[in-house]
């Protein structure tokens, strides 16, 4: 693809350039995943990167809290090389907020 047409098109992260640039983005910051994000995982990723809203129900130890480390990770990697990357939306200081009902977990 011609480097001035990308400059000027407007991406999102739901789109197949926008899942590829998730996958080479975990590949090179996560090296500990080999096969990446899983199935289920990657398309959420890409709705949060999107600015979409989700929930998302699924057993402990599943792999839920990629869904908010991969997207500050993700934002990060860029704001430090964003002329690696096509251009999709992004922020420019990127903040995960967690809420997690550990009190319950215990009891449980």
């Amino acid at each position: 693809m011609d480097l001035e047409l990308v400059s000027t098109l407007s991406f999102r992260w739901q789109d197949d350039i926008g899942l590829e640039t998730i996958t080479k983005i975990i590949s090179k910051k996560v090296p500990q995943w080999p096969t990446g994000l899983y199935d289920w995982q990657l398309p959420l990723v890409a709705k949060i990167l999107d600015g979409e809203c989700l929930l998302c129900c699924t057993a402990t130890s599943d792999g839920k809290s990629a869904l908010f480390g991969a997207p500050a990770l993700i934002f990060v990697e860029i704001g430090h090389n964003p002329s690696l990357y096509p251009p999709l939306p992004r922020k420019a200081k990127p903040v995960s907020i967690v809420i997690t009902p550990t009190a319950c977990l215990q009891i449980s």
